[in-house]
């Protein structure tokens, strides 16, 4: 990233936020500062800061390694051994079936009142066959649900981040979403951790 400045601001400080994904495990980040100029001359690379990033705290965790879940299944969902990733959740029916019109997959209510900053982070791999859709969404109340996210085909395991912080200090439940058109399914959606 670049920090710009007219002439005037070349003494003065300036300052950067970098965002990172939570992880389970503390990070050491490492910052250097380089200045270029206009016309593309570059000081020297200089170290300046090395900065501990605490651990995330897991408020909850499905890593759908056996059929059992504690999420709630409707339609086609369901326990799936994948050749990558082992044990996961897909909405692809069982060859030879229809797919069902709506499938979801519903999580447990997830208290979040006492924790700041909330982050949901997942794996996902998605092939949605033409005019499917499918979406992640959140509800305070078990009734009214807000997409969080429109998933999107994938070339894939991708590993996803959202940040839940409008929600903090709420009691909360995610939903997978998956809508087809009845028989055309492909592989939808699969998730894992």
């Amino acid at each position: 990233p670049f920090l710009t400045g007219s002439e005037n601001a070349l003494n003065e400080r300036h300052g950067y936020a970098i965002q990172e994904t939570p992880s389970l495990k503390e990070r050491q980040v490492y910052f250097s500062v380089q200045a270029v100029d206009n016309a593309g001359n570059r000081s020297p690379l200089v170290s300046t800061e090395q900065v501990t990033l605490p651990k995330a705290e897991l408020l909850f965790n499905e890593d759908f390694t056996s059929s059992r879940t504690s999420f709630e299944i409707d339609g086609d969902f369901r326990s799936f051994r994948d050749p990558i990733k082992g044990q996961v959740f897909t909405s692809a029916p069982p060859r030879g079936s229809r797919a069902k019109s709506t499938s979801t997959l519903t999580s447990p209510r997830i208290n979040l009142s006492k924790h700041e900053n909330p982050f949901l982070q997942f794996e996902m791999s998605a092939d949605l066959a033409i005019a499917n859709t499918a979406e992640l969404e959140v509800t305070t109340d078990g009734r009214r649900w807000n997409r969080l996210e429109r998933i999107e085909n994938s070339d894939g395991w991708k590993t996803h981040g959202l940040d839940l912080s409008d929600y903090e200090g709420k009691t909360v439940q995610l939903r997978f979403s998956v809508n087809s058109r009845i028989g055309r399914a492909k592989n939808g959606i699969s998730l894992s951790n």
